[in-house]
């Protein structure tokens, strides 16, 4: 049986227009779930002729009717964002728990600092 002992954060964006006319993404909820967090996994791809290490995180929750995840839901683990890849049901039968595969999102690069060539 699964270990649900960790606490995440999902967190869901919609859009919204702005006074411009616009779209900009706006949280229209939030709630925390107990969930098992696995190390993350992955292994070394070639991608456009460079290599690339792929990582990815799973975390495995309790299937909700009223609250169930979405590809377009981020996780926040102790202090991380992650954003959802896929989300898979452990069995179609009875639907108990949710395999959620994510990727974290770096919040530390800064997109304004000037590059050297």
């Amino acid at each position: 049986m699964y270990k649900l002992n960790r606490r995440i954060t999902v967190r869901r964006y919609g859009a919204v227009k702005n006074d411009s006319g616009g779209l900009v993404s706006v949280q229209t909820a939030s709630w925390n779930k107990w969930a098992q967090a696995n190390e993350r996994a992955g292994g070394f791809s070639s991608t456009l002729q460079q290599q690339v290490w792929e990582y990815d995180q799973r975390f495995i929750v309790r299937f909700e009717v009223e609250r169930p995840t979405k590809s377009n839901d981020l996780i926040e683990y102790e202090g991380r964002l992650f954003r959802v890849n896929s989300v898979g049901i452990d069995n179609e039968g009875f639907k108990a728990f949710e395999i959620i595969r994510c990727t974290r999102i770096d919040t530390n690069i800064n997109s304004v600092a000037p590059v050297d060539n």
